[in-house]
């Protein structure tokens, strides 16, 4: 007979599999094995949002057709290295911990396909990292309405100041996080988030409730704040679920949200792909959380005499802290970023009084084993911990000064000649040891593994809404829209990638810019920025640089460099020296930006303006595509479309006709998809592409009864179009106004937008 078990090892443990042929899912022959497979495929994943809480699970060992366990206690037969804690105020429940990938395989053995953790982590247990707003509509088909509530919930939360992130709840619903910083106990967190959805419902009384029997919701959606209290739970990110299909409950952007149609729209094998290709959506998780919008906490304040530091400094001028006396046992530190005569690190300790200070010319070193050179400075008062602003020129330590990180320390040594400490903080944590080499001279040197290295990370580009005026204010700030290829640049000391918005590696295609990118002072960044080639006239031309994308050749590609140089104009940074610097103001990421580099031939800045009418009229006179808009204090979103950042194109219109139109789907299944155009030159037609953007729904079905109207004929145009097979093809009579952003060298529209009918409106 067949082995009925399988043993295996994961990281250090042995792990004993038993029955991975059982079918957990029926409707699609999901096995046991496949589970496994899944959750120690997405433990690197997975684990940043379920490791270290404690863990409710329900198992389905017969499928998702038999008996259902729920889950608290770890059993007693579980092997010693799966790790628990004991959490429950009268009779605590030993509760499971996966910390590990082993774990993970292991609680999938036990067909533990949905795994729920809570939002307080060990050691404390006490204070949760987030608010969780469960959307339970009143039926599956209702969808469309928790997208609806989600947005409008969304909208509500970012005007308190939170930053919400959303995941399908792999069932029914949504769950909208909201990461706080983890200073309050549950009791105040459930009343904030009690506070903020009895708010947030006075605006939405007739769709939305927060009565849980389903009796008392009269077909109203459920706004379930439940999740927030002691000992509750949610489903975590990336869990399966335990419903047909294997769906999962998969973290989303806003963005994609507004296609998706259903809460199961990502199951066991969609999962696997879309991570392996655009990495954790939440991997950013802890740098949107916030303080409560209702609640404070303390901080204590602390100085010392300080005679060096009061010394070198002219109060009248600089508005640095004055050399204030105050006592306090704190333990804090800071770090900040100095653009003086060289742009450094400043890194203060909080010790006896005074911040002990060191100026760390390449930054805290984020690699095991690097050391870098720290030169001791004098003493700071304790006021200086949040300290940001300009220091005058002439003055010691002339130049912008900001707060780069700041947190708590832990001292493991401290003498003369040696200090052993880690740092916790929101961005920069790790443990460090620091040696005198000199009378000032120090070294320090990062003694545990780092976080991934940026290399590995996938961030994506913030996506810009359109308007057609340009704005007025001191809010604003202009830059040309530059008609290139959108890229994200990662730096690692010498080693430089290029990557496409479509998540494409193109380096090799530019070497060029690669070349000019060793100007970069910082030794870690992500950038956002365009690479355009210019034609004869030293205008962007599209297709030079889509050219230069499709060259693979090495002997073509370094010819082409010369021919056909790339220029990457660089407006945004998003990571710099260990931070993600997204939630900053996008007038200080542009600074830090600013700073960081020498202009290059080759690498340059993307330069702004506050003149947004006179930008426009001069881009339009040299015939570039449009400009930019920018909020200067908005935040950076990756992957979603915001309101911050607004493009405003020169557009063209051409007048086509409608030759046929394809199926819908979705919301448009009982209309049509896109509609094909063409132009008519003389007896000839020239195929313009499809149009599927520029209807509302009532619009929709205005043309849908339109087009039925319309006799049946052969298609007209020889040109290879898209979706034929779903196509039905009328006789050309209807005449439309199309706007479109340029020709493709094949001739089709780019960015088409119906805009109206030209028959029916004279």
């Amino acid at each position: 007979m067949p082995k009925e078990f399988v043993m295996t090892k994961v990281g250090e443990q042995k792990i004993k599999l038993t029955n991975l042929n059982k079918i957990l899912y029926p409707s699609v022959g999901i096995l046991k094995a496949e589970v496994v497979q899944y959750y120690l495929q997405m433990a690197p994943y997975m684990l940043k949002h379920v490791s270290h809480r404690p863990l409710s699970l329900i198992r389905f060992p017969d499928g998702i057709g038999g008996t259902t366990f729920y889950a608290k206690d770890k059993p007693e037969w579980a092997p010693d290295w799966i790790k628990s804690v004991a959490y429950g105020r009268e009779s605590p429940k030993d509760y499971i911990l996966a910390n590990d990938a082993a774990s993970l395989t292991w609680l999938a053995n036990l067909a533990a396909l949905e795994i729920h953790p809570m939002q307080v982590k060990t050691p404390e247990l006490k204070y949760p990292d987030s608010i969780i707003f469960d959307l339970d509509p009143p039926n599956a088909e209702a969808f469309y309405q928790v997208k609806e509530i989600a947005f409008s919930l969304r909208a509500f939360l970012l005007d308190k100041g939170y930053f919400p992130l959303v995941k399908l709840s792999g069932s029914k619903g949504l769950h909208v996080i909201v990461p706080i910083l983890e200073k309050w106990d549950e009791e105040t967190i459930v009343e904030t988030s009690k506070t903020l959805a009895k708010d947030f419902i006075k605006t939405k009384a007739k769709t939305t409730t927060l009565k849980m029997r389903k009796e008392a919701r009269k077909g109203k959606l459920l706004i379930d704040i439940y999740r927030n209290h002691r000992g509750q739970t949610a489903v975590g990110a990336y869990s399966l679920r335990g419903r047909e299909g294997a769906p999962v409950s998969a973290p989303v952007s806003w963005e994609e949200l507004e296609e998706i149609e259903s809460s199961k729209h990502f199951n066991l094998k969609s999962m696997l792909k879309r991570v392996q290709e655009k990495g954790d959506i939440w991997s950013g998780f802890k740098e949107y959380a916030v303080k409560l919008h209702n609640k404070t906490f303390a901080v204590d304040v602390e100085t010392e005499s300080l005679e060096k530091y009061k010394n070198k400094r002219n109060f009248t001028k600089t508005s640095e802290p004055s050399a204030e006396i105050s006592h306090t046992d704190g333990m804090r530190f800071v770090i900040q970023r100095h653009h003086a005569t060289n742009a450094h690190y400043d890194l203060r300790l909080e010790k006896d009084g005074v911040l002990k200070s060191w100026a760390i010319p390449k930054g805290i070193p984020r690699q095991k084993g690097v050391k870098r050179l720290a030169v001791q400075t004098e003493d700071h008062p304790v006021k200086y911990l949040d300290f940001e602003g300009t220091i005058p020129k002439g003055e010691y330590g002339g130049g912008e000064m900001w707060v780069f990180d700041s947190g708590t320390y832990t001292i493991k040594e401290y003498t003369e000649k040696k200090i052993k400490f880690s740092l916790q903080a929101k961005h920069l944590n790790g443990e460090y040891s620091m040696y005198k080499a000199g009378e000032k001279n120090w070294l320090i040197e990062r003694k545990d593994d780092a976080s991934r290295s940026i290399m590995d990370m996938k961030m994506e580009h913030m996506l810009a809404d359109q308007r057609k005026d340009v704005p007025t204010g001191e809010k604003y700030i202009f830059e040309v829209k530059w008609d290139g290829i959108r890229v994200m640049i990662y730096k690692l000391g010498s080693q430089i990638k290029i990557i496409s918005r479509n998540g494409r590696d193109i380096s090799k295609q530019f070497p060029d810019v690669i070349e000019h990118m060793d100007n970069f002072k910082s030794e870690e960044v992500i950038l956002d920025g365009e690479i355009i080639c210019n034609d004869a006239q030293k205008k962007p031309d599209f297709k030079r640089v889509i050219s230069r994308l499709h060259t693979s050749s090495l002997a073509k590609i370094e010819s082409s460099t010369k021919t056909n140089p790339a220029i990457c104009y660089l407006f945004d940074c998003l990571w710099l020296d260990g931070k993600n610097i997204c939630k900053e103001a996008l007038h200080k990421r542009r600074a830090w930006l600013k700073e960081c580099f020498k202009q290059s031939t080759q690498v340059r800045f993307s330069a702004e303006v506050t003149e947004g009418k006179m930008l426009f009229k001069l881009a339009k006179e040299q015939g570039l595509e449009g400009i930019m808009v920018k909020d200067k204090n908005g935040l950076y979103f990756p992957g979603q479309r915001t309101d911050s950042w607004k493009k405003i194109k020169y557009r063209s219109t051409v007048d086509c006709f409608i030759i046929g139109y394809t199926e819908g789907s979705g919301d448009r299944s009982p209309y049509f998809g896109s509609l094909h155009l063409a132009e008519q030159k003389g007896e000839e037609w020239i195929y313009r592409g499809r149009v599927g953007t520029g209807f509302d729904h009532k619009k929709v079905q205005e043309i849908k009864k339109i087009l039925d109207q319309q006799e049946e004929g052969k298609k007209c145009v020889d040109a290879q179009t898209e979706e034929e097979k779903k196509t039905t093809w009328i006789v050309p009579q209807l005449m439309v106004e199309i706007e479109y952003a340029s020709m493709t060298h094949n001739g089709t529209l780019r960015e088409p937008v119906f805009k109206k009918f030209i028959v029916l409106n004279e």
